[in-house]
Protein backbone atom coordinates (compact mmCIF):
# COMPACT_ATOMS: atom_id res chain seq x y z
CA UNK A 1 0.00 0.00 0.00
CA UNK A 2 1.18 3.17 -0.80
CA UNK A 3 0.22 6.91 0.49
CA UNK A 4 1.01 8.48 -3.13
CA UNK A 5 -2.37 7.47 -5.41
CA UNK A 6 -2.96 8.30 -8.56
CA UNK A 7 -7.01 9.92 -9.36
CA UNK A 8 -7.85 6.87 -11.72
CA UNK A 9 -7.22 3.16 -10.52
CA UNK A 10 -4.40 1.15 -11.77
CA UNK A 11 -3.20 -0.71 -13.81
CA UNK A 12 -2.90 1.58 -16.63
CA UNK A 13 -2.13 0.23 -20.12
CA UNK A 14 -0.71 2.19 -23.47
CA UNK A 15 -3.48 2.68 -25.97
CA UNK A 16 -0.90 2.42 -28.98
CA UNK A 17 -4.26 3.69 -31.54
CA UNK A 18 -5.21 6.87 -29.11
CA UNK A 19 -1.42 7.69 -28.11
CA UNK A 20 -2.97 7.73 -24.47
CA UNK A 21 -2.79 6.04 -20.89
CA UNK A 22 -5.60 4.16 -20.11
CA UNK A 23 -7.34 3.23 -16.61
CA UNK A 24 -7.95 -0.35 -16.04
CA UNK A 25 -11.81 0.88 -16.74
CA UNK A 26 -10.76 2.09 -20.42
CA UNK A 27 -11.03 5.49 -19.44
CA UNK A 28 -8.39 8.04 -20.73
CA UNK A 29 -5.39 8.61 -17.56
CA UNK A 30 -3.78 11.03 -20.17
CA UNK A 31 -3.56 12.08 -23.37
CA UNK A 32 0.25 12.23 -24.85
CA UNK A 33 -1.09 13.22 -28.49
CA UNK A 34 0.60 16.64 -27.96
CA UNK A 35 3.87 15.69 -26.49
CA UNK A 36 6.31 15.02 -29.97
CA UNK A 37 7.93 12.64 -31.61
CA UNK A 38 8.62 10.10 -28.81
CA UNK A 39 5.08 10.79 -27.04
CA UNK A 40 4.89 6.86 -27.66
CA UNK A 41 7.90 5.72 -26.12
CA UNK A 42 7.40 8.24 -23.16
CA UNK A 43 3.94 7.37 -22.27
CA UNK A 44 4.80 2.99 -22.51
CA UNK A 45 7.31 3.89 -19.77
CA UNK A 46 5.06 5.98 -17.73
CA UNK A 47 2.25 3.62 -17.72
CA UNK A 48 5.50 0.84 -16.57
CA UNK A 49 6.92 2.89 -13.45
CA UNK A 50 3.04 3.77 -12.60
CA UNK A 51 1.64 0.64 -12.41
CA UNK A 52 5.36 -0.99 -10.97
CA UNK A 53 5.42 1.65 -8.28
CA UNK A 54 3.03 0.24 -5.80
CA UNK A 55 5.07 -3.28 -5.80
CA UNK A 56 8.11 -1.42 -5.70
CA UNK A 57 6.99 0.77 -2.19
CA UNK A 58 5.82 -2.35 -0.33
CA UNK A 59 9.13 -4.62 -1.58
CA UNK A 60 11.26 -1.23 -0.23
CA UNK A 61 9.13 -1.58 2.72
CA UNK A 62 9.38 -5.15 3.50
CA UNK A 63 13.46 -4.73 2.65
CA UNK A 64 13.76 -2.53 5.46
CA UNK A 65 11.59 -4.56 7.86
CA UNK A 66 14.19 -7.56 7.57
CA UNK A 67 17.30 -5.27 7.57
CA UNK A 68 15.94 -4.02 10.66
CA UNK A 69 16.16 -7.27 12.20
CA UNK A 70 19.75 -7.85 11.52
CA UNK A 71 21.43 -7.91 14.63
CA UNK A 72 25.30 -7.88 13.30
CA UNK A 73 27.74 -6.83 16.57
CA UNK A 74 28.13 -3.16 17.01
CA UNK A 75 31.49 -2.52 15.49
CA UNK A 76 31.50 -5.53 12.46
CA UNK A 77 31.42 -4.30 8.83
CA UNK A 78 28.01 -5.54 8.70
CA UNK A 79 26.74 -3.15 11.48
CA UNK A 80 27.86 -0.37 8.64
CA UNK A 81 26.43 -2.29 5.62
CA UNK A 82 23.14 -2.73 7.84
CA UNK A 83 22.96 0.95 8.40
CA UNK A 84 23.26 2.07 5.23
CA UNK A 85 20.68 -0.16 3.41
CA UNK A 86 18.39 1.38 6.49
CA UNK A 87 19.55 5.20 5.19
CA UNK A 88 18.86 4.27 1.91
CA UNK A 89 15.82 2.56 2.16
CA UNK A 90 14.66 5.61 4.14
CA UNK A 91 15.50 8.67 2.22
CA UNK A 92 13.97 7.19 -0.86
CA UNK A 93 10.58 6.46 0.34
CA UNK A 94 10.96 10.04 2.06
CA UNK A 95 11.92 11.33 -1.38
CA UNK A 96 8.75 9.41 -2.66
CA UNK A 97 6.72 10.86 -0.10
CA UNK A 98 6.30 7.10 1.30
CA UNK A 99 7.65 7.69 4.27
CA UNK A 100 5.02 7.81 6.40
CA UNK A 101 3.31 3.46 6.40
CA UNK A 102 -0.15 4.57 5.16
CA UNK A 103 -1.41 0.80 7.49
Amino acid sequence: MTTTKPATPLPWKYGELSESVISLRGQLACSVDDCGADAAQNAAYIVHACNAYPELVAALREIQGYAGLLVPTKDSPDAAKRDHIMETIRDLLAKLGEDKNPG
